[in-house]
């Protein structure tokens, strides 16, 4: 299982054992348990080197179980001949006096294609190769130098990069550069493949190659990212024209265009003089995609922070325009003797284990007891206004949780200011505020609502 993480920079479902549902018959019950046979790959780095894997009819049980698993890797090839298939459990029958009956009580399939069972059925084999006398005797082993022959003169990508994890779509450009080993020096193309999260091929980008050293070579490529919110996997091909092979390594990379999902306000309280209690409360700013499996890291650089405990948190699923905390509580730990009363925090938002997003925060530290945490002051929030659209009236709803400075602006499609709604000392409360558009044209615009430690920005749309 730890090979396996380092391998792989994603979770899969692989296997899965039917059972059999009686005695008496040969009918099969699938089991609905993956957790036996799941790969709980670590992102972002994949082994996005050429993997040979050699089998041969004594490699049984687990061994079937292995490879069948080792299946999913996308630089993974088999060498050798067939594993022995023996993926049934055994058991006993002893009813008959000197005798007993061995037979299979299950057998296991791919999560993906229930109704296949794998007990007794030919392994796929990319490289078909065995031993024979001949070169046993010279100490030749065929499978072997199969693998290393292969090894050796593939053509493939590697140490693929990306530019950022989120992008806006139709305004930003995927930036990708990527090592294509050549050993033989032959006539290459390099193509990206971009998938939805269904699965499915939406876009593509042919790679220009920008310099080599030795027999690796450089390839990059720009892309305009279009489309609604989702994660994106990507795919390389890496192509010899010469010898007219492809090599194709999938899910190397991620990206997202939902959300994006930033800290929406943090409550704190300094409960002793030498830790603060954190809750941090985070808002998925899209407005079609849920985004699901999400946790959290924290850390801070202050040199008066010595721990943050538990640095990573399970916030779990955030659905479109919503703000969701933290169900436990983060400890901060303090060199009180020099603590300048705030603490500077960064955070690393993920989904299914991808950093997607970064945000940070600096929160300043109320000495509040522990006990009065219902009585903990209003958060830091700016509401999205209704009605939206508007015309020509709206009314915007904020908070503030702190006492301060507060400047509340509309900004047109370019970020250039444009109205000044307020720009006063305010008290902790919730306020409304109206905005009159009679003078202004029909388009999208920003309102941000900003303090002296927090911002917050909302889109906002004109019909007339």
């Amino acid at each position: 299982y730890d090979a396996f993480q380092i391998l792989f920079n994603r979770s899969i479902n692989t296997l899965a054992d039917a059972l059999r549902c009686s005695r008496n018959s040969f009918e099969l019950c699938p089991s609905q348990n993956y957790a036996d046979y799941k790969i709980t790959g670590k992102p972002p780095k994949l082994y996005d080197r050429p993997i040979a894997v050699l089998l041969g009819p004594t490699c049984v049980s687990n061994g079937d179980l292995t490879a069948q698993r080792l299946r999913y890797h996308p630089m993974v090839k088999f060498f050798g001949a067939s594993s022995n298939a023996s993926l049934g459990f055994n058991t006993f029958i002893t009813d008959f006096s000197g005798w007993f009956l061995r037979y299979s009580i299950a057998d296991a399939y791919h999560v993906n294609n229930p109704g296949i069972y794998l007990n007794r059925r030919e392994f796929p084999i990319d490289f078909p190769v065995w031993h024979n006398r001949d070169d046993v005797a010279a100490g030749k082993d065929a499978v072997v130098e199969k693998a290393l022959d292969w090894i050796n003169n593939l053509i493939y990508g590697h140490d693929l990069k990306v530019n950022k994890s989120y992008y806006h779509p139709e305004n930003d450009t995927l930036k990708v550069s990527v090592q294509i080993e050549n050993p033989n020096l032959h006539q290459t193309s390099s193509t990206l493949y971009i998938n939805n999260s269904e699965g499915n091929l939406v876009d593509s980008l042919i790679l220009n190659r920008i310099g080599i050293s030795g027999k690796s070579e450089t390839w990059k490529g720009n892309l305009l990212v279009q489309g609604s919110e989702d994660f994106f996997s990507l795919s390389l091909s890496a192509k010899d024209i010469t010898d007219e092979k492809v090599f194709t390594s999938s899910y190397i990379s991620r990206f997202t265009t939902s959300g994006p999902v930033t800290v929406d306000s943090i409550v704190s309280i300094k409960s002793s003089n030498n830790y603060i209690s954190i809750r941090p409360f985070f808002y998925n700013h899209g407005i079609k995609k849920t985004i699901k499996n999400v946790t959290v890291k924290l850390s801070s650089k202050d040199p008066w922070v010595n721990l943050i405990n538990p640095s990573e948190i399970i916030i779990n699923d955030i659905v479109p325009d919503s703000m969701v905390g933290s169900s436990t509580w983060s400890c901060a730990g303090l060199v009180d003797s020099f603590f300048p009363g705030y603490i500077n925090l960064s955070f690393e938002i993920m989904s299914d284990g991808w950093v997607n997003w970064t945000d940070s925060i600096r929160v300043i530290i109320e000495p509040v007891g522990i006990n009065e945490e219902k009585n903990l002051p209003i958060t830091f929030k700016l509401e999205q206004n209704y009605p939206n659209p508007f015309n020509p009236e709206t009314t915007i709803t904020y908070s503030i949780g702190k006492s301060g400075m507060v400047d509340l602006s509309i900004y047109n499609i370019l970020g250039i200011k444009i109205k000044t709604l307020l720009n006063k000392y305010l008290s902790v409360g919730t306020y409304k505020i109206n905005l009159d558009g009679t003078l202004l044209s029909s388009g999208i615009y920003f309102c941000k609502l900003q303090t002296e430690n927090n911002m917050k920005v909302i889109k906002i749309e004109l019909l007339k």
